[in-house]
């Protein structure tokens, strides 16, 4: 069976506005959010944003593939998992 791994390196420059949408999603206020150290704010915002890619980017590389393959005449269970 096939296996491929895909690293993904992602860059935020602007957790202090990141920071202010998290506040806002979470009813925190803004002062406390900024009270935060900033490896605490960066976990956090980092968690969600792996979260979300890992949902997203697995979700929709399996339905392409299975889409591809179902055109060529192939039938294909694709399953997905993260390390």
């Amino acid at each position: 069976m096939p296996k491929i791994k895909l690293c993904l390196d992602i860059e935020i420059g602007n957790y202090n506005e990141v920071a202010k949408i998290y506040a806002s999603r979470h009813n925190m206020p803004e002062a406390l959010v900024a009270m935060m150290p900033e490896s605490t704010l960066k976990e956090m915002v980092d968690s969600k944003i792996v979260e979300k890619v890992k949902l997203k980017l697995g979700d929709f590389v399996v339905g392409e593939i299975e889409r591809e393959l179902a055109e060529q005449g192939l039938k294909a269970s694709i399953k997905h998992s993260y390390e």
